[in-house]
């Protein structure tokens, strides 16, 4: 994570009763939308300028904001996985098994997400197993 940059997340947090996680996803939408803007206006004709736009700021979420290094390794096996599978088979079948690839990878993902059951941490598959359905119960 960049250093310092919790600084006025936790500040907001003590404010509003949010917690950092909450605020850091609620800027990242807001700064997603300039950043949207920026993107367009990198020539089409260079697509590796938007390819190393995209990754950049992909890299800044995933690890400076949020410090979610175990993301990369999620991203990194779903896109090998479906650019090996687009590269390699050459049959009518190919979408489907991309397809079931990358829904089983993301079904395996949340799965384990759930039995974690740790509602106040983030990580790639989203925010907690309380917003997916599950409630923690004191027995």
């Amino acid at each position: 994570m960049l250093p310092y940059i919790d600084i006025p997340f936790q500040y907001g947090a003590n404010l509003s009763g949010a917690s950092v996680d909450e605020l850091k996803l609620i800027f990242s939408f807001f700064l997603s939308y300039p950043l949207a803007g920026v993107l367009k206006r990198i020539p089409d004709a260079k697509p590796y300028q938007k390819n190393l736009f995209i990754i950049t700021i992909s890299l800044f979420y995933l690890v400076g904001l949020f410090d979610l290094w175990g993301g990369i390794r999620t991203l990194l096996i779903s896109s090998v996985g479906a650019y090996l599978i687009a590269k390699h088979i050459k049959d009518d079948y190919m979408p489907w098994l991309g397809f079931v690839f990358l829904m089983g990878h993301m079904s395996f993902s949340h799965i384990i997400r759930q039995n974690l059951n740790a509602p106040d941490k983030l990580d790639i598959t989203g925010k907690g197993s309380r917003e997916s359905g599950q409630t923690n119960r004191l027995t």
